[in-house]
Formats: structure tokens, C-alpha cells, sequence
């Protein structure tokens, strides 16, 4: 390798990162300069200049056998003097320097000096510098192959097996249909790049969308499924419901649903005014009557209250007083004596007596802090206790009565100097003409006093009742009885109030075949009120014979029925009056 014909020289390297790496070019023995890059530059020549590749050109330098020494520096302890950026390189020998055991022979060159003549030097041998091994061959290597094919996602080989870094056989693949190379049985996988709207997709056709794969070009459709509706963001309605209509001219609605009514039946969610349709006949209670409405709604027009004749039959409704006791007959003494139940409770509204219209209806009393009361479930007004008969609007109501002490008002017909009645009848026995209350023996007689009624009571729940869970109450069987079909009856007591379950539509049916009901509708006394809906407190006409101050009462819970109970006459309990009918 004479200076005439120099095979090494200055080159820079420009790497796939973006690196320009400076070293020593050493080109072989034999060797073919590769078409894609410019003609060697030996020696110092320009400096690092002198040759430059891209990572393809020096790739292709690189088959054709030539070696790069990097320019990375050297090293004293932990410091570096230079590197490849500001260009020096130094490369040990296998040879000592003979004059000193401290120094070893090295190769040095910079961008200014490559020649052998003045890169030969010894140095330090605690100075770090770099190392390129070779591998002493005498005669020509033939590599050896194998027989199993390797491959990349485009390419595929024979790797040697002599353990050098030498390919054979190496060609791009052929793919079949299914995108395996038919060569070397590779499986291609696609990597897909973003998708392209072909046809976009509407509310009423599909669409469609595409991509290619990045390596070998093949195509993937799929189909865009149709798209929602567009829909107007005002609400559309009915009489029933409201909805978002669909603009996009198709028949469509979303977040349809049943209106909810305020008050004034205005629905809070659309506004949409709720107009009631009414009936033409009149519906009634013992006060009052009005036209109901027919649109599933607790609305009313024309309420007022009856204008009774002398037959005792309203002119306006038609509404007949005798239609206020049940059909029942109960006897209630060993004399004879019959009596029909009254249809409900009584009741005061502030103005006059009442009786509710269902049996399975109570009200108990105002509670002035949140301005309601109990009906079996339904919301109502005022007290009446103490001397006070309505609030601010007129709307007094109340379904337990204090017996006959005075300032309390329960409608006596007069009163001693004790606040007494004069006569030994309960006060309210007169509340609603020809209207009586039971005697302490004549409750008696209807709950095991007498061996004709056996069997003919018994505790109960009345279930499904303006929302509630249900109803509790005390059932009473009239004289003559025929069980309806689909119903049932269990006597007593001993259990609970699960003793015997009715629907409201069962219970219509025992009502029908003269049944009474008698719900728990508690006490209260003053302002405080109790065991609603745990106990049933029935006032009697019978005064206490032991205590001037008490008068005694029918009293159920959940297990028991007594009839001689004693009541402080200015607690309020419930009243169920009754019409006499004499044999």
C-alpha cells in the first residue's frame, strides 16, 4: 500500500438521525467504487470534507468492503478530551513502545493530519483510547448459508452461519393473494394509514370509507352506518306526551315521554297546558258534588255543596242522603236491634259534618309545622282541637273528636258546670241527623259478645290506597253473609293485620256484600298525635261509669280487640256512626 496509490483518507458520515460522524477511511485491497457516491478523495485532502455520505451512500461503501474509523477522542480518567463533533480520533496497537513502559504505540488523526508518517505515536497507556479489532485470514473465507429463509416486512435472506454478517439470496417478496410471499412463507401484516371518506353516510343511506396499507398498498372499504336524525331542540306535544321532532323531513321523534304537571297542570318539562275534559254527571260526597274529570286527572269544575230537598235528595245532583250507610245489617243486641253503618269516618271540614267517601278513608289532624294532615295517604288541613276551627283559609278538618269537654266544641247538646253533657248520650250522637253512635255494649256485641258473631271479625290491610302500603283496620261481617267469590276471610285477631289482604278492587267486593271497615286512624291529644295507623280508637255513646272525665271506647291493635276501654273524654278518636233500623 505505497503513497502512490493511497487507500485511506477523511470522510464525514451523515447518519439516518441527523449525526455527521468524522473519521479515517481504509479502503481494501480490492475493491469497486459503488455507483451512488463520488469518486475517493485520499489523503488529508479537504479535511473532513474530503468525502461525505448519506446513510445510503455509506451503506453502499460498506458492501463494497470499506472500513470508518470514528473520530471519537480519547480519555484521562473520567475526562474527555474530544469527540467525533470537534474531530480527533486515537487508536491503540498491539504494540509497546520500546523506550518506555509507560507508553504504548497508537494511531492519531485529526481533519489536518491523516499521513502515516506522522500519526504512528506513543502515548500514555492510562489514557482511554479507542479499539478496532481485526480477524488475520491467509486465503479467501467462503461463507456458509442457511437453509432457512429470514425476512423483514419487504425483503428476505439466507443468513451466514460462519457467523459473519453476510446475506445471500437476498430479494424482495412475492406476495399472493392472501398476502403471504410465495418464496419464503412470510405473512404480511398491514399498517393502515388514516381512513378517507369515500361517501359520507346520511340519516337514511349508508356511507362508505377507505384506507391503504403504508407498506404494500392494499385497499380496505367498510361501510358507515346510517346517522342519527337531526331533531328540532323545541318540544313538540300531545295531550299525553311531548317530544323532539326530527327536521330532517323523516318521521322521527326522540326523548319522547308522558308530561309531568305542576299544579296547574302546566307541564314543567315542555310547557305544555294540559286542558281537562269533564263529565256531564255529577260525582258527590255527603257535602258536596262536581263534575269530575274524565282525562285521568284529580281535577273539578262546578263544586258546590247539595241543596237537599225535604225527601233529603239534592235538587242539583240528585245525591240521596240514604246513600250514605252501607247495605249491611248488623245486629246489635240480644233485643233485636239492627243498625246499617255509615259509608265512612266521621269528619268535620270546618264549616259542617262529613262522612268520607271510602271506608278505608281517616284524616287525623294538622301538624302547624308542615302545614299537613293524614287521609289514608292524601294531603289535608288545619286542626280541630282547642278552641280553633279553621286557619287563615277558612279550611278546617278533622277525623278524631274529644268526647264532650267544653272549649273543645265537639257539638254536645248542652253542657253542665263541669263541661259534662246533661244527659248520658255521647255529644256527637246528633252530629248528622238521624245518625247514632254505638253504646259500649252494643260494640261489644258485635265483637264477641254474643256467640251470633263469631267468626264475623277479623284484622286486615287494605293495600294499593292513594299510594300507601296499605290501609290497617278492623273488618265486621254483617248478620246475613255470603263470602264473594275471589275474596277471603280469616276470624280474629291473634295474628296481625296481614290476617287477611285485599286489593282496593277485593275490597269493593266484601263492601258490596256488606261489609264494614274500620280503619286505625290512632289518637291525638292537643297537638300530638299517636299510633296512626298502629291502633283503632272508636269512640262509644257510653260514658265511663268509674270516672266522670272518661267515656269508653272500642280500641284494635295488631293482635287484640277490646271493648271495655277506658278514654280520657279530651282525647280525640275516631267516629263511625250508624242508622238505626227497627224490626
Amino acid at each position: 500500500r505505497p503513497n502512490a496509490t493511497l487507500k485511506y483518507g477523511l470522510a464525514t458520515i451523515n447518519t439516518a438521525n441527523s449525526v455527521a460522524v468524522k473519521g479515517m477511511v481504509l479502503l481494501p485491497d480490492s475493491w469497486d467504487q459503488p455507483s451512488n457516491v463520488a469518486d475517493f478523495t485520499s489523503g488529508v485532502g479537504a479535511g473532513w470534507t474530503s468525502n461525505t455520505y448519506n446513510a445510503t451512500q455509506w451503506a453502499s461503501m460498506e458492501q463494497a468492503g470499506v472500513v470508518f474509523l470514528p473520530a471519537i477522542g480519547y480519555r484521562t480518567g473520567s475526562a474527555l478530551s474530544s469527540t467525533y463533533s470537534s474531530g480527533e480520533g486515537g487508536y491503540w496497537t498491539s504494540s509497546p513502545y520500546s523506550t518506555s513502559i509507560g507508553y504504548a504505540i497508537n494511531i492519531g488523526f485529526n481533519g489536518a493530519d491523516c499521513n502515516p508518517s506522522s500519526i504512528v505515536s506513543a502515548y500514555y497507556r492510562q489514557r482511554g483510547l479507542a479499539i478496532r479489532l481485526a480477524a488475520r485470514v491467509s486465503g479467501e473465507h467462503q461463507h456458509t448459508y442457511s437453509n432457512v429463509w429470514s425476512s423483514n416486512s419487504t425483503q428476505h435472506w439466507r443468513e451466514a452461519t460462519c457467523g459473519h454478517d453476510v446475506k445471500a439470496d437476498l430479494a424482495n417478496h412475492v406476495f399472493d393473494s392472501n398476502y403471504r410471499c410465495t418464496v419464503c412463507d412470510y405473512q404480511h401484516q398491514h399498517t393502515y394509514g388514516s381512513w378517507h371518506i369515500d361517501t359520507p353516510a346520511t340519516c337514511s343511506a349508508t356511507g362508505s370509507r377507505s384506507r391503504s396499507c403504508t407498506a404494500c398498498g392494499f385497499e380496505q372499504t367498510e361501510t358507515i352506518p346510517v346517522t342519527d336524525h337531526t331533531y328540532s331542540s323545541s318540544w313538540s306535544s300531545d295531550d299525553t306526551s311531548h317530544w323532539h321532532a326530527a327536521t330532517c323531513g323523516h318521521n322521527a321523534k326522540k326523548d319522547e315521554a308522558a308530561h309531568t304537571f305542576d299544579s296547574s297542570y302546566v307541564c314543567t318539562v315542555c310547557d305544555y297546558q294540559h286542558q281537562h275534559a269533564f263529565a256531564s254527571g255529577w260525582t258527590s260526597n255527603s257535602l258536596h258534588h262536581w263534575r269530575a274529570a274524565t282525562c285521568g286527572h284529580d281535577a273539578k269544575k262546578d263544586e258546590a255543596a247539595h241543596a237537599f230537598n225535604a225527601d233529603g235528595v239534592c235538587t242539583t245532583c240528585g245525591y240521596d242522603k240514604q246513600s250514605e250507610v252501607l247495605t249491611g245489617l248488623f245486629t246489635v243486641d240480644d233485643q233485636g236491634m239492627q243498625v246499617r253503618f255509615a259509608r265512612g269516618n266521621l269528619f268535620w271540614n270546618g264549616s259542617a259534618f262529613g262522612m268520607e267517601v271510602n271506608q278505608y278513608d281517616y284524616r287525623t289532624w294538622h301538624d302547624a309545622e308542615n302545614n299537613t294532615a293524614v287521609i289514608a295517604g292524601v294531603a289535608c288541613k288545619t286542626p280541630f282541637y282547642g278552641t280553633s276551627y279553621s286557619d287563615a283559609d277558612g279550611n278546617s278538618t278533622t277525623g278524631l273528636f274529644y268526647w264532650s269537654k267544653d272549649l273543645e266544641k265537639t257539638y254536645a247538646k248542652t253542657y253542665d258546670s263541669t263541661g259534662r253533657t246533661t244527659t248520658d248520650t255521647f255529644a256527637l250522637a246528633n252530629a248528622i241527623v238521624g245518625y247514632d253512635c254505638l253504646t259500649l255494649s252494643e260494640w261489644s256485641y258485635l265483637v264477641g259478645g254474643s256467640t251470633a258473631r263469631n267468626g264475623k271479625y277479623g284484622l286486615a290491610t287494605i293495600t294499593g290506597v292513594n299510594g300507601t302500603a296499605g290501609v290497617t283496620g278492623l273488618v265486621l261481617l254483617p248478620d246475613e253473609w255470603t263470602l264473594p267469590t275471589g275474596c277471603s276471610f280469616t276470624a280474629g285477631y291473634v295474628i296481625d293485620y296481614s290476617t287477611n289482604t285485599y286489593s282496593v278492587s277485593d275490597w269493593q267486593k266484601m263492601e258490596q256484600a256488606g261489609a264494614v271497615f274500620l280503619p286505625a286512624s290512632g289518637w291525638r291529644k292537643g297537638t300530638a298525635s299517636g299510633n296512626v295507623a298502629s291502633y283503632g280508637n272508636y269512640w262509644s255513646a257510653s260514658p265511663n261509669s268509674d270516672d266522670a272525665d272518661d267515656a269508653d271506647n272500642l280500641n284494635f291493635g295488631s293482635g287484640y280487640v277490646y271493648t271495655f276501654n277506658i278514654g280520657d273524654r279530651n282525647c280525640g278518636r275516631a267516629v263511625r256512626l250508624v242508622a238505626r233500623v227497627q224490626n
